[in-house]
């Protein structure tokens, strides 16, 4: 759980992280283990089993249900319907069956708390994909390695309730018996979902992310970098009327693709680099793509105004620890042609006017950033921050507030917000979770074998693991339904939807009727005694 995304995400394969050394690994480990596996087997003393005690199982309840149905009207009446099997089956293996239906009904409601346990290996990896996992500059915890605190929880708690919460309970008057611990952990697990909940509020309040246009519809963003403020209009969608203040932005805007025009218009507006000043209307044509995004900058150069449109590149993910950012030169009017330097070292040559580069990959720090005339001068230095997972547009361009010295500026535009909340605040909900787990899960176990005869010990094995399917296919149905847009919804639901069920176990379990050892040995007492006086009376008739 540690190891395993370190190959993942600090080695790289075919352009991107390489999964095929993630799933390698463990897997050559594993071939390992079935060898040394194999190589053991001859030293393990083998018991081969006789029978199948499930299908016999499965066989007594369905002879029983269907000789009880044939029966309906008669007078013939039966303490227990599985009583109806006796005619085949002896009366232990009756015995042992009803002694598990009573435990096996206790189960009914077990399932929904596997269904949010095992949501720590996918929705709470999701999660913690927007965390922000950097401890210091030189470690950065990744997403799926935060699994590795339930097995760490685990270990620590174990002890920890065994030795002292236990038995300060017992001594304070409250002996829990199982099925009380048991809906104390599933409490546990509700309360570790409304913690994931909240702290998915917080993600979602310091999020930005453009989300894709629905089909027919595109997003666009006008990016004002003139030396005025502007009026904004659309021949084909008349009903939007936009005033962008300079050195500002719209957000994205949700338009039909068929709008294909953006006029734009200013009533007093510096002309660079004399202080004359222009009023000037522009008409520009836009290309639209449905289910795209987009950038409109608009500057102004030689006394009119100038736009081009940029398209916004989706990233499926962008990799922790590093920054996506484009510079885009809206600074001609000031400076014709530049160059960007970072950190004095990585640079960007020869950007003339409403022209753009690449996204850039870059480390998640701080930088700073020269931009350079043609005659190699600085016109300006300052110090940009790129933060974890961002993506950034940069416009550089003219500074309004000086029309008699013409300067440049830089206008920072986030385009998707980087992980500012730190993935620590997960522990938590694991605590939480695993604490329900050692109480729960533990306990479960512990109270089906001690409730259940020793020769329903695999029914009951069977049956558990029955549950935690049922909890994981739920979980399936749920995420391809899509039930809820928002994660910190489903979190909710799903506690709410525990706690119901805690309530519901809660009831059963008053109703609950323990089988001590003692009652377990005078069963077997009373049924070892039967069979002998039954061999006494089948000696008798046969004499």
């Amino acid at each position: 759980m540690i190891v395993t995304p370190v190959l993942r995400g600090d080695v790289s394969c075919f352009g991107n992280d390489c999964y095929s050394l993630a799933f390698g690994v463990p897997a050559a480990l594993m071939i390992i283990a079935i060898i040394v596996f194999v190589a053991g087997t001859p030293r393990y003393k083998k018991n081969p089993p006789s029978g199948n005690v499930v299908v016999d199982v499965v066989k007594c309840i369905f002879h029983a249900a269907r000789r009880r149905c044939s029966s309906v009207g008669r007078r013939v009446g039966k303490q227990h319907w599985l009583d109806w099997a006796e005619d085949i089956y002896d009366r232990k293996m009756i015995s042992d069956v009803k002694a598990l239906l009573r435990v096996l009904f206790m189960f009914l409601p077990l399932p929904l708390f596997w269904t949010l346990f095992d949501q720590q290996g996918s929705r709470w990896t999701l999660q913690a994909e927007q965390l922000d996992g950097h401890i210091g500059e030189l470690l950065t915890v990744k997403p799926d390695q935060m699994q590795a605190l339930n097995p760490i929880f685990i270990l620590v708690l174990i002890p920890i309730f065994e030795r002292i919460i236990y038995p300060i309970l017992r001594k304070c008057g409250f002996a829990l018996r199982p099925l009380q611990r048991m809906c104390i952990g599933m409490f546990l697990a509700s309360v570790s979902f409304l913690l994931a909940a909240v702290l998915q509020l917080e993600i979602q309040a310091t999020t930005i992310r453009v989300l894709p246009a629905p089909s027919g519809q595109s997003n666009l963003r006008l990016i004002n970098a003139a030396r005025c403020s502007l009026n904004v209009t659309f021949p084909q969608y008349p009903s939007l009327l936009l005033k962008i203040q300079q050195r500002s932005a719209t957000q994205y805007l949700v338009l039909p693709s068929y709008v294909k025009d953006v006029r734009v218009r200013a009533d007093k507006c510096p002309q660079s680099p004399t202080l004359a000043y222009f009023k000037k209307e522009e008409v520009f044509e836009l290309s639209l793509a449905s289910k795209k995004a987009y950038e409109f900058v608009i500057s102004n150069y030689e006394g009119k105004f100038s736009g081009k449109q940029f398209k916004l590149k989706f990233f499926n993910k962008i990799k922790s620890g590093k920054s996506r950012v484009r510079f885009i030169h809206a600074g001609a009017a000031v400076v014709p042609k530049i160059s960007i330097k970072l950190n004095s070292s990585f640079t960007i040559y020869n950007l003339t006017r409403l022209n753009a580069t690449q996204y850039l990959r870059l480390k998640s720090r701080s930088y700073d950033v020269e931009i350079l005339d043609g005659d190699n001068k600085v016109k300006l230095k300052e110090k940009l921050e790129f933060q974890n997972s961002g993506m950034y547009t940069v416009i550089v361009q003219g500074n309004p507030n000086t029309p008699d010295n013409p300067e440049l500026v830089f206008e920072r535009y986030v385009e998707v917000s980087p992980k500012t909340v730190p993935m620590f605040w997960q522990i938590p909900q694991y605590l939480a979770i695993t604490s329900a787990e050692v109480m729960f899960s533990i306990t479960g176990l512990e109270f089906a074998y001690s409730q259940s005869p020793a020769s329903m010990k695999s029914c009951i094995m069977a049956a558990w693991l029955l549950t935690v399917s049922v909890g994981n296919l739920i979980v399936v149905i749920f995420a391809e339904a899509r039930f809820f847009y928002s994660m910190a919804n489903e979190f909710f639901f799903f506690a709410g939807l525990l706690v119901v069920v805690v309530v519901i176990f809660a009831v059963m379990a008053q109703f609950y009727t323990y089988v001590s050892d003692e009652n377990k040995a005078d069963s077997s007492s009373n049924e070892d005694d039967d069979k002998f006086l039954l061999e006494e009376g089948e000696d008798e008739i046969s004499n």
